[in-house]
């Protein structure tokens, strides 16, 4: 081989790495800023590697885990799920990013979304400490019971069967309570924990749909601050 012949390929070799990493670089930017990125961001799934869904649990005698779903709440808890993955960039381009990020010994792989039921057990501690969603009222799920402790913006007076709202220092009734929908989110030492849940089932259904088709507008309102809306 000529010395030509070995500095056109090494040329091409430094041609082709530049390339990769100049491509890298540029879904690099993509991924960090662009819509998968606030999504990200809003949920708290930086740095992590499972995306934790719980959704409410009812105790069974009949079952072996003694553990029971709703349906429509699961129904919530799987399109919340299928809304993560596609955000998560299943499509062809985010496939070729990910290719070249390995390439450069990178990954732009987005955390897969997991669904659990929560403990029928009353909650003294996180069972997790990345983001978490939770889907249903603390009723039932008792890690939205866990996580509604302190001072949240909603909350649910089980004596009297009623949501509630923050107003100043103190809680006041909402009336009717029987058509409430809540999306909040909350940091808790740094944990962050998006909570979707309302009166019964089909509220809970409701407010996790608005979640998921509004997150984004959301995120432009309250970046990655905590809120609590009644949608």
């Amino acid at each position: 081989m000529s010395c030509s012949d070995i500095i056109t390929n090494v040329v091409s070799d430094l041609i082709f790495v530049l390339v990769i990493t100049v491509l890298w670089l540029i879904g690099s930017w993509l991924f960090r800023y662009g819509r998968t990125g606030k999504a990200r961001r809003f949920f708290g799934f930086q740095h992590q590697t499972q995306i934790k869904i719980y959704v409410s649990g009812f105790e069974h005698s009949g079952v072996a885990t003694r553990k029971v779903v709703t349906a429509l709440e699961y129904e919530a808890a799987v399109e919340m799920r299928e809304a993560l993955q596609h955000l998560s960039g299943r499509g062809i381009v985010h496939r070729i990013i990910d290719y070249l990020a390995g390439l450069v010994g990178q990954t732009m792989r987005y955390p897969e979304p997991d669904i659990e039921v929560s403990p029928l057990d009353e909650v003294r501690e996180p069972p997790y400490t990345g983001s978490i969603i939770l889907i249903g009222g603390p009723v039932a799920n008792q890690l939205t019971k866990f996580y509604l402790q302190g001072s949240p913006e909603f909350r649910f007076n089980e004596s009297t069967g009623k949501y509630q709202k923050r107003d100043g220092g103190e809680y006041r009734d909402i009336e009717p309570s029987n058509d409430v929908a809540v999306v909040e989110k909350r940091i808790i030492k740094g944990q962050v924990v998006i909570l979707v849940h309302g009166f019964g089932e089909k509220q809970t259904r409701r407010a996790t749909r608005h979640l998921i088709n509004n997150w984004e507008r959301l995120y432009n309102q309250h970046r990655t601050q905590e809120f609590g809306i009644r949608v």
